[in-house]
């Protein structure tokens, strides 16, 4: 037994010596007479539709790009939220002799241009008016922009005390609408009359070489409206000239030219600079959908009433770290909200000081304490007014100040009303 070889037995199916090359040699005749079979099929169906897989992959060409005009790419830019490519391809230059549309002959270029909006000019396009109702798309907005926007038109269903609710509807009933502070202090936003407002101040001069809206003896425009729509050359500060290549955000603002007269990039440079111009655009545009909703949610709350509830949806958009990752349009809107709230804010706490002044009065201060006869009544309003303060607008700095001088009135009250108890925590 010691002299017997021992191995294991042929597995079932193995093939015989010379099998695997036998194998591959007829896998490769099978694989040799399909592709032939594909070109003479390629080649009798007409000139150009042979062509490799993957070929196809880029397009056909610069002519697979589609191509905008100015109006349509914008409504576009607006609903999609893309950015744009605005291509002037100068005057009198022939096609394909600007550096864009040779730019677009290369497969991985166009991949890059897809993902923009594109829109062609034309010299014939630039002294048009530019459509200046798509410069900025309409913000969320629901029963406030009937009424002139949010916060300001909020306000008019009522502040301070909660609305009351229309049976059968989910909106607030209509309630006087609360001290506004004076045109020009932080938070008033606007004027109590806009038809008196422009009736009594002069209308301001146009501008140098603009003949007048309407005719020689034609009415300003009202407060607020637009001035009439400058030129696409005037807007996008483009001459008629040479070719230029101008990026737009998901705002539709110009955020990056090239070409002009200045020498063009290279096309590698061109391209990782879009693909970062885009990536940042779609990252601002999900930070806008996301800040634009607790705009509007703060909207529907302060028309309810719920004051506190709208300023804390608003309250963490207070940092400058979280308003610096917003897109401009957005951040001003956002400053423009807050600086409402806060005038709102600065209103309640002067009327609290009114009221402490003149309750304070008669009063002395006396070895730490307060003696003679004020107006306690006077001093519970101005406590009251504190408290809604407090309630309503949680900001930091305003809590501080009020309870500050909440406390102080309580003190006051204390020491000179005989058997006053302070309220709540105090007692």
């Amino acid at each position: 037994m010691h002299g017997l070889k021992t191995g294991s037995p042929p597995r079932a199916g193995a093939l015989a010596p010379g099998g695997h090359r036998a194998r591959s040699r007829a896998l490769l005749a099978a694989e040799g007479l399909a592709l032939l079979l594909a070109f003479s099929a390629a080649a009798r169906a007409g000139p150009g539709a042979a062509a490799l897989p993957g070929a196809a992959a880029g397009g056909r060409g610069p002519e697979d790009v589609e191509r905008l005009s100015l109006s349509s790419g914008l409504r576009e830019v607006h609903a999609q939220r893309r950015p744009a490519l605005i291509w002037y391809a100068g005057a009198g230059a022939a096609p394909g002799e600007p550096f864009f549309e040779e730019y677009l002959k290369s497969a991985s270029f166009r991949r890059i241009v897809k993902l923009f909006v594109l829109i062609r000019l034309e010299s014939s396009d630039l002294p048009r008016d530019y459509p200046a109702e798509d410069l900025e798309p309409a913000p969320p907005r629901e029963a406030a922009a009937a009424r002139g926007g949010a916060p300001e038109a909020a306000a008019e269903a009522g502040q301070g005390k909660k609305a009351e609710a229309s049976p059968g509807s989910g909106r607030a009933a209509e309630k006087p609408a609360p001290p506004v502070p004076p045109e020009g202090e932080p938070g008033s936003g606007r004027a109590s009359d806009p038809a008196a407002g422009a009736a009594e101040k002069p209308a301001p001069p146009p501008p140098e070489g603009a003949a007048p809206e309407g005719g020689a003896g034609a009415a300003p425009p009202a407060a607020g409206r637009a001035p009439r729509p400058m030129s696409v050359s005037q807007t996008l500060h483009l001459p008629e000239g040479p070719a230029a290549l101008l990026v737009l955000d998901f705002r539709a603002r110009v955020v990056r030219r090239y070409g002009g007269g200045e020498a063009p990039p290279r096309r590698s440079r061109l391209e990782r600079e879009l693909r970062a111009i885009r990536a940042e655009s779609a990252l601002q545009a999900q930070r806008a959908a996301r800040v634009e909703g607790l705009l509007a949610q703060a909207t529907r709350d302060f028309e309810r009433g719920e004051v506190r509830q709208a300023v804390r949806s608003v309250l963490p958009l207070e940092s400058e770290k979280e308003r610096a990752k917003l897109d401009p349009v957005l951040r001003e809107r956002v400053e423009k909200h807050i600086q409402d709230y806060r005038g709102r804010a600065e209103t309640v706490y002067r009327k609290g000081q009114a009221l402490e002044k003149e309750g304070m009065q008669g009063l002395v201060g006396w070895r730490g304490g307060w003696r003679g006869r004020g107006a306690p009544e006077k001093l519970q309003e101005a406590i009251d007014t504190y408290d809604e303060l407090i309630r309503d607008y949680p900001f930091p700095d305003v809590l501080r100040k009020a309870n500050q001088r909440k406390g102080f009135v309580l003190k006051v009250l204390m020491d000179t009303t005989p058997g006053f108890t302070p309220p709540g925590r105090l007692r």
